[in-house]
């Protein structure tokens, strides 16, 4: 009887974490981080975070193939809310589309069109009068936060979107894609289009936010002089080994130099979070011997 009782119980957490999840939208890495406290339904929570994802690895093959066939229409509407801002106007309070629109200025019917969909991705809750609200996955729609999804988007929809459009060209050796696409390279480009290489930047820093902690304590970074960041665009992943080597080394910590090496039109965004840090410019495909001698100095 006991059992009966138990398997009740869990049966009805995990019923009750499904809702939940649905409720605040599908997101699966952090989900178990914003609920009740409770033991018991942290459990709950991942065991339907499971559950959820093998209903999609699950899918019958024609399902699947048309859920990843009809996927662009999803990332394109991401896109379109990204390059808007939309988000920016809705932040923690719920906010009616025609108020929305008007921020944007855009067609509100249009606009409702696209929030209704991705209501259904999970990204906005959109009640029967109109007001719309942030799922916890659409906030990272946002742009003021560090671990922001909105510039990532951005990028792979403009010039990273366009280049697939060659990928069949480029397994047939008929050249590589994101030549085929512009006739240069990615940073050739980024030369031409500087709100394009912003976006890749800030893409860059919100994409590693969230794996930078994890990564700095993997390893021992005290036992060297210098540490090089070779493309670490704005410094975001030295700046998590950084605050960790402050946080835990001793004072036998031979680290006393950390070098974040980009472009010059990256580097310049950089802040000088540390004493200890300096931001060299340049191309990692044609590595300076002024940035050995810094290295070695």
């Amino acid at each position: 009887m006991k059992l009966l009782h138990i398997v009740i119980i869990s049966t009805a957490l995990v019923l009750v974490a499904h809702v939940y999840i649905s409720l605040k939208g599908p997101d699966y890495s952090r989900s178990a981080a914003g609920v009740p406290s409770w033991p018991l339904f942290k459990v709950a929570i991942r065991i339907s975070d499971f559950l959820r994802v093998a209903f999609l690895t699950g899918k019958s093959g024609p399902l699947l193939a048309a859920h990843h066939g009809y996927i662009h229409t999803t990332s394109t509407s991401l896109y379109v809310i990204s390059k808007l801002g939309v988000a920016d106007h809705i932040l923690d309070r719920s906010v009616d589309y025609r108020e929305l629109a008007s921020k944007v200025n855009v067609n509100p019917s249009k606009l409702y069109r696209i929030i209704r969909y991705l209501s259904s991705e999970g990204y906005f809750i959109l009640s029967d009068d109109g007001k719309v609200k942030l799922t916890i996955s659409g906030q990272y729609l946002r742009s003021d936060r560090p671990d922001s999804m909105r510039y990532c988007i951005i990028h792979w929809n403009e010039e990273a979107s366009q280049s697939m459009h060659y990928m069949l060209s480029e397994v047939k050796n008929e050249g590589e894609a994101f030549e085929l696409a512009f006739g240069k390279d990615i940073f050739s480009l980024y030369e031409e289009r500087p709100e394009s290489a912003e976006a890749f930047t800030k893409c860059m820093k919100g994409l590693f936010t969230t794996t930078n902690s994890a990564a700095a304590s993997e390893y021992d970074y005290s036992q060297h002089h210098t540490l090089l960041d070779l493309g670490g665009g704005m410094g975001s992943a030295t700046a998590a080994i950084l605050k960790l080597h402050d946080k835990h080394t001793l004072s036998n910590s031979k680290l006393s130099k950390a070098i974040v090496f980009d472009l010059p039109e990256v580097v310049k965004h950089g802040d000088q979070y540390h004493e200890i840090l300096q931001y060299q410019g340049g191309s990692f495909f044609n590595i300076t011997s002024s940035l050995e001698e810094l290295m070695l100095s």
